[in-house]
């Protein structure tokens, strides 16, 4: 069916599908490192510190 191609095609294929799982990966590891390090930040300003500068920010 796919002849001298089915190598080309079928290796193609492969190579798409382990880069869009490399990608959700690395998506999925940098949510959770932004996750933990927004934590971090809320600890030492306090949650709702961000906020408080959009407000201000608007305000000009």
């Amino acid at each position: 069916m796919m002849g001298q191609y089915a190598a080309f095609v079928w290796s193609s294929f492969g190579i798409a599908a382990a880069v869009m799982i490399v990608l959700a990966l690395q998506s999925w590891f940098g949510r959770q490192r932004d996750i933990r390090q927004l934590r971090q930040l809320e600890e030492l300003v306090g949650p709702g510190a961000a906020g408080d500068f959009e407000t201000k920010q608007e305000d000009r």
